[in-house]
């Protein structure tokens, strides 16, 4: 049963869960804010036309019964036995609804100055109300005709947060907090209701990389209402693709933790200032980092091919490590690309550097002495940001320039197919992408992930673009779970499935 606004409720079948049918709709005159269901009987709270009671003893032919005008905007709806708890905007108001045909108003208490009743859950003889920035109220309705305060507490999150939303357990209640996290409030049943812990986590992500039943994502947590950071690489099991589980972590403020590679039991990562860094994933749930080799620049990105780490090394071009003995990396070769190298991809004896202003193709036949061999120079509003190579076709991300296709069979001679603009608008920016066959993943800054079909790579097409919680940075297809691994600078880890 969904309160749907302007649409009024709207009921699902959901006894096939992956496969829920609207069964029926019924337009509340109202804008449906909340919905409770008891004794065959919908309740819901319509905004200014108050609370609308409908038969719903069979689902799919919902029926008036009655309305009550509750003198306020109802938002939503709790009920137990006899009676309805309204969360009213400026009131809590109980309503007796033992004659569902004409339910009377029996007790009413006013919101105070900054309290606005958004949400109330019910506790014995106690009403839980999330109260806005006023946070929430607990309130005594043993006396249906007298509801009395017993206690209040703040939201957490500072001056800006409001609680809209609560939920019970025990004598425990969790408030969500927009702005301040969700907080856990013991002893809710007292007069003095009080905080005893809030957690206001999200993971901004930045890369992530992927083997079968594991993914790696560098990136940023923070916390504390986002006064609080640390940089972090996260392990997540991905074999269960809907329900992926973080599994392990490294936390190190010591670090920038900016791109990844996985090889057998090894992560490889790209760590700025500090160059490469191995981890031990062999235990995913207990990573370890095993070795490092400070790389003379920025260490961007990492690709790694049989036993040579490729780095992407800022203004120090690329770095070519041999990594036999993953525990002690060496020193194999570099050349110093004309931009800042962003991000390498390998195809066959060729190396091709996104430089941000190039795309550069290098010899890596002697790993010793790599040697450019072609360019291909990006033009306003382009900028290399990252590369991937398959079938003699090099898919860039170009940034605002979108994808980009080049021709890169003569390595010496990079030949311009195509190009498709990012999803998302004037401001959106492809920052990454990930190769399925002839289907192209772009990762969009502001746009979402774009689906692109690449099957004729001169004229590259988009087909569909799935938005992320907030920007999406990088994106990896994982050919085990059949899913796109997209990195979001809020949510962490999504899959989508294509």
């Amino acid at each position: 049963y969904v309160a749907a606004g302007a649409a009024g409720l709207l009921i699902f079948d959901i006894s096939v869960r992956s496969s829920p049918v609207l069964v029926a709709t019924f337009d509340t005159p109202g804008w449906a804010w909340g919905v409770a269901v008891s004794g065959g009987y919908a309740y819901v709270a319509d905004g200014s036309q108050g609370v609308t009671v409908l038969n719903v003893s069979d689902p799919r032919t919902p029926a008036w019964v009655s309305a009550v005008d509750t003198a306020g905007n109802a938002l939503h709806v709790a009920v137990n036995g006899n009676f309805a708890y309204v969360a009213d905007n400026s009131a809590f108001t109980i309503l007796d609804v033992s004659n569902r045909t004409a339910p009377l108003t029996r007790g009413r208490y006013l919101m105070g100055p900054s309290q606005s009743a958004r949400q109330v859950k019910l506790q014995g003889g106690l009403a839980c109300v999330a109260l806005g920035s006023g946070g929430m109220l607990t309130l005594d309705i043993s006396d249906p005709n007298a509801p009395t305060k017993k206690g209040a507490v703040l939201p957490s999150g500072g001056p800006t947060a409001q609680t809209l939303a609560v939920a019970i357990q025990g004598t425990n209640a969790y408030l969500a907090n927009y702005g301040g996290g969700l907080a856990a409030v013991g002893a809710a049943d007292t007069t003095v209701p009080y905080q005893t812990a809030f957690l206001m986590e999200w993971f901004a992500a930045k890369k992530v990389a992927s083997k079968p039943g594991l993914a790696v994502i560098s990136g940023t947590k923070y916390s504390e209402n986002g006064t609080k950071s640390v940089v972090s690489l996260r392990f997540v099991d991905t074999r269960n693709a809907t329900n992926p589980i973080v599994i392990g972590a490294i936390e190190n403020n010591a670090f920038n933790f900016l791109d990844v590679a996985i090889s057998g039991n090894y992560a490889y990562v790209a760590a700025g200032l500090a160059g490469l860094l191995v981890v031990d994933v062999s235990v995913p749930s207990a990573p370890v980092i095993v070795a490092t080799n400070d790389t003379p620049g920025w260490a961007t990105s990492v690709t790694v091919s049989d036993t040579t780490a490729y780095v992407a090394d800022g203004r120090q071009g690329l770095r070519l490590l041999d990594i036999q003995n993953p525990r002690a990396p060496v020193a194999l070769g570099a050349v110093i690309t004309p931009g800042n190298a962003l991000h390498v991809a390998l195809e066959g004896n060729f190396a091709y550097v996104a430089d941000n202003s190039s795309i550069q193709a290098i010899d890596v036949t002697d790993k010793s002495t790599p040697v450019i061999r072609g360019a291909y120079p990006m033009s306003t509003p382009q900028s290399a940001m990252q590369v991937r190579v398959q079938n003699g076709v090099a898919y860039v991300a170009a940034a605002g320039g979108g994808l980009l296709t080049l021709d890169v069979n003569d390595p010496t001679r990079i030949v311009k197919l195509g190009a498709a603009a990012p999803s998302g608008g004037p401001n959106a920016s492809t920052q990454s992408v990930a190769i399925n066959g002839t289907r192209i993943y772009a990762a969009n800054y502001d746009g979402g992930l774009g689906f692109i079909n690449t099957q004729n790579p001169s004229s590259p097409l988009q087909t569909a673009t799935v938005l992320g919680i907030a920007n999406i940075l990088a994106a990896v297809f994982d050919p085990a779970s059949g899913c796109v691994l997209a990195a979001d600078s809020m949510s962490g880890l999504i899959l989508v499935q294509p």
